[in-house]
């Protein structure tokens, strides 16, 4: 399994472990398991440490031997080279033509060892990189996925809460309550009952219904007194 997977394996079980010891607390602390968790969340917290430890010391020694591939020995092997071409060469030395000719030979033989280290360099440096942004993009994908699944707890977090404010929510709208004598009670009744609230609807008392009627009754012949006047007064104009 390549180091990065399983630091991400051990990262992800050493969080949930953490999350869950942070929700379920007072559960542990009610029940007495505080050292039993504690031991797991230490030996997990060794065990990531260890880990990180491991992967520290291989990217330390990559990169030494990185660095000595891509910079020290392109050098020490175009000196080697060309100390055996020069080795090598049998020809008069003294000539000025004949030290060009190896000069420009030796520069060849140093361009071409130093051009092919560093494009072996340069395919290192791209592997690492490709591993790099695909870690890199994994996480990007961990958190695309996070993001979601907080957003669909909290969708159905508010459509639950709604649905319990619509559930504790009694009412009413324009109706029209009659008694069982078939009596109007109230006519185009709105009002809203929160939980908690409570609404009381009665009738008129006897007395109240008695007094009403009495009023009821007066009125009328004040209205009556009133016609009666208004023809008396008609009739004498008219005479």
């Amino acid at each position: 399994m390549p180091c990065r997977l399983l630091e991400m394996l051990i990262q992800v079980v050493f969080d949930s472990m953490h999350e869950r010891l942070r929700t379920h607390a007072e559960s542990v602390a009610s029940f007495g398991g505080g050292a039993r968790e504690k031991a797991m969340i230490e030996s997990r917290f060794n065990e990531l440490l260890a880990h990180a430890k491991i992967l520290l010391r291989k990217k330390w020694l990559f990169g030494v031997l990185d660095d000595f591939v891509t910079k020290q020995l392109p050098h020490n092997v175009t000196w080697g080279l060309s100390l055996l071409y020069a080795m090598e060469h049998k020809v008069d030395r003294s000539l000025t033509s004949t030290q060009g000719e190896l000069a420009q030979a030796l520069r060849f033989l140093a361009s071409v060892v130093s051009q092919s280290f560093l494009a072996f360099g340069d395919i290192l440096e791209l592997h690492r990189k490709f591993i790099e942004l695909s870690g890199g993009v994994h996480w990007i994908f961990e958190l695309e996925e996070l993001l979601d699944a907080a957003q669909s707890d909290e969708n159905a977090g508010t459509s639950s809460k709604s649905n319990e404010e619509s559930e504790d929510v009694i009412s009413f709208s324009e109706v029209d309550i009659i008694t069982p004598t078939h009596n109007l009670l109230a006519r185009k009744l709105t009002c809203e009952i929160v939980s908690g609230k409570s609404l009381l609807l009665t009738g008129l008392m006897k007395a109240n219904r008695l007094k009403l009627e009495e009023e009821k009754k007066a009125q009328a012949e004040r209205d009556k007194m009133l016609q009666m006047q208004v023809l008396h007064s008609s009739f004498q104009l008219l005479v």
